[in-house]
Protein backbone atom coordinates (compact mmCIF):
# COMPACT_ATOMS: atom_id res chain seq x y z
CA UNK A 1 0.00 0.00 0.00
CA UNK A 2 2.84 2.38 0.86
CA UNK A 3 4.45 1.73 -2.56
CA UNK A 4 1.20 2.56 -4.39
CA UNK A 5 0.81 5.82 -2.48
CA UNK A 6 4.43 6.77 -3.13
CA UNK A 7 4.12 6.05 -6.85
CA UNK A 8 0.80 7.86 -7.03
CA UNK A 9 2.25 10.91 -5.32
CA UNK A 10 5.22 10.89 -7.68
CA UNK A 11 2.92 10.83 -10.70
CA UNK A 12 0.78 13.65 -9.35
CA UNK A 13 3.80 15.80 -8.57
CA UNK A 14 5.66 15.25 -11.84
CA UNK A 15 2.77 15.22 -14.32
CA UNK A 16 2.51 19.03 -14.43
CA UNK A 17 6.25 19.24 -15.10
CA UNK A 18 5.99 16.87 -18.04
CA UNK A 19 3.66 19.32 -19.73
CA UNK A 20 6.29 22.05 -19.37
CA UNK A 21 9.03 19.98 -20.97
CA UNK A 22 7.48 19.70 -24.43
CA UNK A 23 8.32 21.86 -27.41
CA UNK A 24 5.22 24.01 -27.36
CA UNK A 25 7.06 26.58 -29.48
CA UNK A 26 6.61 24.30 -32.49
CA UNK A 27 2.83 24.65 -32.06
CA UNK A 28 2.94 28.38 -31.37
CA UNK A 29 2.12 30.80 -34.16
CA UNK A 30 5.11 32.42 -35.86
CA UNK A 31 6.33 35.58 -34.17
CA UNK A 32 5.93 38.81 -36.08
CA UNK A 33 8.64 41.46 -36.40
CA UNK A 34 7.86 45.04 -35.43
CA UNK A 35 5.78 46.72 -38.15
CA UNK A 36 8.54 49.17 -39.08
CA UNK A 37 11.06 46.35 -39.70
CA UNK A 38 9.61 45.43 -43.09
CA UNK A 39 9.97 48.96 -44.46
CA UNK A 40 13.36 49.89 -43.01
CA UNK A 41 16.37 49.05 -45.16
CA UNK A 42 20.04 48.83 -44.22
CA UNK A 43 23.21 48.30 -46.20
CA UNK A 44 25.96 45.86 -45.33
CA UNK A 45 28.05 48.91 -44.39
CA UNK A 46 25.36 49.90 -41.87
CA UNK A 47 25.43 46.45 -40.31
CA UNK A 48 29.24 46.39 -40.14
CA UNK A 49 29.13 49.52 -37.94
CA UNK A 50 27.44 47.39 -35.25
CA UNK A 51 30.11 44.73 -34.88
CA UNK A 52 30.64 44.43 -31.14
CA UNK A 53 28.68 43.27 -28.09
CA UNK A 54 27.65 46.80 -27.11
CA UNK A 55 25.79 47.18 -30.42
CA UNK A 56 25.40 43.89 -32.24
CA UNK A 57 23.56 43.74 -35.55
CA UNK A 58 23.52 40.69 -37.77
CA UNK A 59 21.86 39.46 -40.94
CA UNK A 60 19.97 36.22 -41.42
CA UNK A 61 18.38 35.48 -44.78
CA UNK A 62 18.32 39.10 -45.89
CA UNK A 63 16.81 40.45 -42.69
CA UNK A 64 18.66 42.69 -40.24
CA UNK A 65 18.50 42.00 -36.51
CA UNK A 66 19.70 43.93 -33.47
CA UNK A 67 20.64 41.06 -31.16
CA UNK A 68 22.49 43.17 -28.59
CA UNK A 69 20.03 42.28 -25.82
CA UNK A 70 20.08 38.58 -26.76
CA UNK A 71 23.84 38.12 -26.33
CA UNK A 72 23.69 37.50 -22.58
CA UNK A 73 20.57 35.34 -22.85
CA UNK A 74 21.65 32.96 -25.62
CA UNK A 75 21.57 29.36 -24.33
CA UNK A 76 24.82 28.56 -26.17
CA UNK A 77 26.65 31.41 -24.47
CA UNK A 78 27.55 34.94 -25.54
CA UNK A 79 30.49 34.02 -27.77
CA UNK A 80 28.16 32.22 -30.18
CA UNK A 81 26.45 35.54 -30.89
CA UNK A 82 29.39 37.93 -30.48
CA UNK A 83 31.21 36.31 -33.41
CA UNK A 84 28.25 37.16 -35.66
CA UNK A 85 28.06 40.87 -34.82
CA UNK A 86 28.39 42.98 -37.96
CA UNK A 87 28.24 39.93 -40.23
CA UNK A 88 25.86 37.81 -42.25
CA UNK A 89 24.94 34.96 -39.93
CA UNK A 90 22.67 33.09 -42.35
CA UNK A 91 24.91 30.05 -42.68
CA UNK A 92 25.72 29.86 -38.98
CA UNK A 93 22.07 30.22 -37.96
CA UNK A 94 20.84 27.65 -40.45
CA UNK A 95 23.63 25.25 -39.58
CA UNK A 96 22.93 25.47 -35.86
CA UNK A 97 19.14 25.65 -35.83
CA UNK A 98 18.00 24.09 -39.11
CA UNK A 99 14.22 24.05 -39.33
CA UNK A 100 13.64 24.48 -35.59
CA UNK A 101 10.85 27.05 -35.27
CA UNK A 102 11.59 28.22 -31.72
CA UNK A 103 14.92 29.95 -32.57
CA UNK A 104 13.40 31.44 -35.74
CA UNK A 105 10.46 32.82 -33.79
CA UNK A 106 12.78 34.27 -31.15
CA UNK A 107 15.04 35.84 -33.78
CA UNK A 108 12.05 37.49 -35.45
CA UNK A 109 11.43 39.59 -32.35
CA UNK A 110 14.82 41.28 -32.88
CA UNK A 111 14.27 42.24 -36.53
CA UNK A 112 14.88 45.92 -37.25
CA UNK A 113 14.87 45.91 -41.04
CA UNK A 114 15.87 44.25 -44.28
CA UNK A 115 19.13 44.24 -46.17
CA UNK A 116 19.16 46.61 -49.12
CA UNK A 117 19.51 45.05 -52.53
Amino acid sequence: MKRILTCGAAVLLTAPLAACGGDDAADAPAAQPPASAASTTYTMADVKQHADPSSCWTIVDGKVYDVTQWIGQHPGGPTRIESLCGNDASGAFSGQHGNDTAPKNRLTTFQIGVLEG
